[in-house]
């Protein structure tokens, strides 16, 4: 299951877990040497945005909103800051994924945590979500929504979190560090979306707000989980506690955003 499957928030209501800016979902059917390599997400990662994406087999919905329903007041972070060239980004990605590594066994074990200057030097407002998986199956997920932090710092959070307090979780024992695997994903701003037929599954992720409830899905659900547009668009109001069909309505506020999204094992880090 993806971390973005879950997250949902709704104010002053049980169902959000609110940790000092960041998001978990309470979604409870969620069930030593060189690092290899880490892996870019490729299947999520089109820069610059508009570039082709896989075509999923499942039809776009025709319903189109005119231009005084689009929604305009959803809060987004200032722009991602990647790409700057081919070579800067997978470079910067990998220093994020380190710094979630440290963080995360920081938290765990008490270890020391990221050297500041790193964290620091990763300065530009960005969001992110940091993943924990164990054999494939998700242990751990947090992350930011228009929190406005330096991304460096979002990571270092989030990570920290998702190890220790996913409220879905037991906090990750330090005898589980060997078995886990990392993701990070940064996101870039979010788009109001005027006309559900530009949705692009497994490009886009999708944010959802209506009647005081907000819900975000990561592109990446739409991949593993073999999603299209109506899928995805009825899971994520599921999510946020809605009508499944509450985005056909006007008066729901639409957003997408993108990922860059990296991946590597934790053990020997």
């Amino acid at each position: 299951m993806a971390c973005g499957d879950g997250i949902a928030e709704r104010r002053r209501d049980a169902g959000r877990t609110d940790i000092g800016g960041f998001i978990a979902s309470v979604d409870r059917r969620a069930a030593a040497g060189q690092c290899p390599p880490a892996r870019v997400g490729a299947a999520v990662r089109y820069w610059p945005p508009g570039a082709s994406a896989p075509t999923m087999k499942s039809g776009h919905p025709t319903m189109t909103r005119s231009p005084a329903d689009e929604p305009t007041d959803l809060a987004s972070p200032p722009g991602l800051p990647w790409p700057r060239g081919p070579s800067d980004e997978p470079a910067d990605l990998d220093a994020l994924l380190s710094i979630a590594r440290v963080a995360v066994i920081a938290a765990v074990t008490g270890a020391p945590g990221p050297a500041r200057a790193e964290v620091e030097a990763r300065h530009d407002p960005a969001d992110a979500f940091v993943t924990l998986r164990r054999h494939g199956a998700l242990r751990g997920c947090v992350g930011t929504l228009g929190a406005g932090l330096p991304v460096g710092e979002a990571v270092v959070r989030a990570a920290e979190l998702a190890a220790i307090e996913d409220p879905r979780f037991e906090p990750v024992g330090a005898d589980e560090l060997p078995e886990l695997d990392l993701e990070v994903s940064v996101l870039t701003p979010q788009r109001p979306l005027a006309d559900v037929a530009d949705f692009v599954p497994g490009r886009d992720g999708i944010v959802v707000e209506s009647h005081g409830r907000r819900a975000l899905l990561l592109p990446q659900v739409a991949t593993e989980m073999g999603w299209g547009t109506v899928k995805m668009l009825d899971a994520v109001c599921e999510k946020a506690g809605l009508r499944t069909d509450a985005w056909r309505d006007p008066a729901t506020r639409l957003a997408t955003f993108e990922v860059a999204r990296v991946e590597g094992p934790l053990a020997g880090c």
